[in-house]
């Protein structure tokens, strides 16, 4: 049956490059390029300036000639048919541009409306695409590829998003490249796609190169009785190689390789200063199926199970990563304060496949000191962090936050603030806010502090609050913004009800443990046949 389905497979990736293109060759002759293309445009203007776009993205291709730029502005695309864009000629896709086509500061999203494919980049063609998002594409009932079916040559995707795509058979977001072809993924995200059979993000044959990119929350197998479903981020038949990347969250219902499933590959996946990690199968951990060879300064969450590992200077294996859960777009994964990957980088710096430094990370901030492993570089303000003086308090019993504003740079990071909105159980203490640095104030439940702070200074916020009569979790969130960022950090406390109870007893305290009247619960023995013992979380504590 699984040859059955490998011949399957072949034969409609064959299809898939010997179909014509779906616009027929225009007899006009256009002008060179670059084109144009807009959401409030029209397919049959010249395309060929800002003031006359066209109106779809096929619009523009059959204009195009090989080797021409087109030029996007940000919006939403639909199409009809069976895909959206039809790339059947080598050309550069340059997206996410305003109405004047003077800033790129979006995303030019390419929408499958769940019945289409996103894009298809055709047999030959080497093309680049970048500040595109291509989602909720589908392959229909008998393909692969949701989002992308690539049999092109050589492909590079740049601060790309593939996102909420779903393929019948393998490559939930992306369905390439072919044997023999290249695709590359730099500074860009897979994320939250679906396969029913293998790949839930990717399913490559060719060669795939993945630089400062993620790979997160995909899913690869329909049931657990398919015995299909391999690889929740990636499938890979052909060469993988990981720089600076991160795979994580990916999931599949088969029992191999909830991150990347080699296991019909020839030679080893290479990574290099690359996470994979958190990812399960069958509700089991599990981060990759295959051999690897660490170029070194790797975070392998699990090395059990089918992985055949062969180590490399600086890995840090079989630890959490302590990654936060996906944001931003393209997404990303940040590292959290604690996480093993913060300055565990390669001494001499990242690099990507070309051995060139990578200078900043997947979302465009700088790296420094040793830099992060991963995609993501935690920046100097994110080094944060939020405590409370106790992590359980009984009802109305006082406590103290502390906020540790930490810049862990080589420079100031002028204007940060905070914003700490006190949740309704909590009631700020009159007269208890301290800083040791900055400008802060209370007003009508708020606490807020602004203010510089220099390089390798920590500047302390401290406050006091008492809890309500209630019980149950308090969670109490700080919002920190400066250096371009954003961060949340939250202390939690536990408001835990005690009961005390009469006791008789048979015998002296001592006898049933020692003395149960604790001094610290405020209520003593009453004497040697009768005292009070602790009921707290559904448990009879004694001391």
């Amino acid at each position: 049956m699984k040859s059955q389905h490998v011949i399957c497979r072949t034969i409609l990736i064959l299809t898939l490059s010997l179909l014509p293109a779906t616009a027929a060759v225009p007899s006009a002759t256009y002008a060179a390029g670059p084109w144009y293309v807009a959401p409030n445009g029209n397919d049959s203007n010249s395309c060929a300036s800002p003031s006359a776009p066209c109106a779809t993205i096929n619009g523009a291709i059959v204009k195009a000639m090989p080797g021409d730029i087109l030029y996007i502005a940000a919006g939403t695309y639909t199409g009809s048919g069976s895909r959206v864009v039809q790339l059947d000629k080598s050309l550069n896709l340059s997206g996410g541009w305003d109405s004047d086509f003077a800033l790129q500061t979006g995303l030019t999203t390419v929408d499958g409306q769940h019945q289409r494919v996103g894009v298809f980049i055709a047999f030959g063609v080497t093309a680049r695409i970048e500040h595109f998002r291509v989602a909720a594409g589908y392959s229909g009932p008998t393909s692969m590829g949701g989002g992308i079916q690539d049999v092109g040559q050589d492909v590079t995707l740049q601060d790309c998003e593939v996102s909420n795509n779903d393929a019948s058979y393998g490559g939930g977001g992306i369905a390439g490249p072919q044997r023999n072809g290249i695709l590359r993924l730099n500074n860009s995200s897979v994320s939250g796609n679906t396969s029913d059979e293998d790949g839930g993000g990717i399913y490559s044959d060719g060669s795939l190169i993945l630089n400062n990119s993620t790979v997160s929350g995909n899913r690869a197998g329909k049931t657990i009785l398919s015995g299909l479903g391999r690889g929740g981020g990636i499938f890979a038949t052909g060469p993988v190689y990981l720089y600076s990347s991160t795979i994580s969250r990916n999931w599949t219902l088969f029992f191999r390789a909830g991150g990347v499933d080699r296991s019909q590959a020839s030679g080893p996946l290479y990574a290099r200063n690359s996470i994979i990690a958190s990812n399960t199968a069958a509700g089991a951990r599990s981060d990759y199926y295959g051999l690897i060879t660490s170029g070194g300064h790797n975070l392998f969450g699990f090395t059990g199970g089918f992985i055949q590992y062969l180590p490399g200077p600086g890995d840090v294996v079989d630890v959490d990563a302590v990654l936060g859960p996906l944001q931003g777009s393209p997404g990303y994964q940040p590292l959290l304060p604690g996480s093993p990957a913060i300055d565990a980088g390669a001494p001499g710096g990242c690099v990507d496949d070309g051995s060139q430094p990578l200078p900043a990370d997947q979302r465009g901030f700088p790296r420094f000191r040793a830099c992060d492993i991963g995609a993501y570089e935690l920046q100097p303000l994110g080094f944060t962090v939020k405590t409370s003086s106790v992590p359980a308090v009984r009802p109305r019993q006082s406590l103290t936050y502390l906020i540790a504003l930490q810049n862990y740079g080589v420079a100031d990071i002028p204007g940060v603030r905070v914003t700490d909105t006190l949740p309704i159980l909590l009631t700020y203490t009159a007269g208890s806010l301290a800083v040791t640095g900055g400008n802060a104030q209370y007003a009508d439940g708020v606490i807020t502090w602004a203010g510089a702070i220099g390089a390798g200074q920590v500047i302390s916020v401290t406050f006091g609050a008492s809890v309500g009569s209630e019980c149950g979790a308090i969670h109490n969130q700080a919002i920190i913004s400066g250096g371009g960022e954003t961060y949340t950090r939250t202390a939690t406390v536990e408001v835990r009800y005690q009961t005390f109870l009469p006791v008789n007893s048979k015998g002296s305290p001592t006898a049933m443990g020692g003395q149960l009247g604790n001094p610290a619960s405020g209520w003593p023995v009453v004497d040697n046949a009768t005292y009070r013992m602790e009921y707290l979380n559904g448990k009879f504590l004694s001391w």
